[in-house]
């Protein structure tokens, strides 16, 4: 998907940057630069940086397909598809909230979810406190979108037919796996939003040893 290699693409640029730059400053202020040879430096230091941005973009493509699978999953379940229902059993709001924050203790940098109608206008489901009106028995009442420094609802949208996109929001510091929502009877109701803070994917790439944790810079977007 064009939208996720360019997140990734900025992110994994600033990682690699960031540890080149540390790694020839200290060459730089060691002297080692004057004895090590041109053509021993090409071969052991490309192949090092050759082999470490593979181990990188590997790394990060695994954890956005992770993301991506276990975020449509959950948004196959019914009690989720019908949260555009005017009123809602309590049961399905129980396992809806459950489901979400579920999510929220496993993922690590998930900052919430969010359920937009196709005309951008309406929130239909939030796990943002804020973003919360007012609760009842059989239904919960959100705030309109696009209120504050809500984003263009024209950025989020993804059509009914096009396959779920990832972009980097440098504003929020974080990464927007959108989904085109469809209600229990199949029909397209408009884009489901989940927002991952950028150090999610740091924190992983530091488990994962493609990092170290004192080098772990925090992500730009493009």
């Amino acid at each position: 998907m064009k939208a996720m290699n360019v997140g990734q693409k900025a992110t994994l640029s600033l990682l690699i940057s960031t540890l080149l730059a540390s790694a020839f400053a200290v060459l730089a202020f060691s002297g080692l630069f004057n004895i090590i040879e041109d053509d021993f430096f090409d071969a052991r230091v490309r192949s090092s940086v050759d082999s470490s941005l593979d181990a990188l973009v590997d790394s990060a493509n695994g954890y956005h397909t992770v993301n991506l699978d276990r975020f449509a999953a959950l948004l196959e379940k019914d009690y989720v598809k019908r949260s555009f229902l005017p009123n809602q059993s309590a049961e399905d709001l129980f396992q809806r909230t459950s489901a979400f924050g579920i999510l929220a203790e496993e993922i690590s940098g998930l900052l919430g979810v969010r359920f937009i109608d196709s005309e951008g206008k309406r929130i239909h489901y939030s796990s943002f406190p804020a973003d919360t009106l007012r609760a009842e028995p059989f239904r919960t009442i959100y705030r309109n979108y696009g209120e504050g420094d809500d984003e263009a609802y024209e950025k989020l949208a993804v059509n009914a037919s096009a396959a779920p996109l990832i972009g980097s929001f440098p504003a929020r510091r974080a990464y927007l796996y959108r989904f085109p929502f469809t209600d229990s009877f199949g029909i397209y109701r408009g884009t489901a939003v989940f927002y991952l803070s950028y150090t999610g994917l740091i924190e992983h790439l530091v488990r994962d040893r493609r990092i170290g944790i004192d080098e772990a810079p925090t992500p730009v977007g493009a």
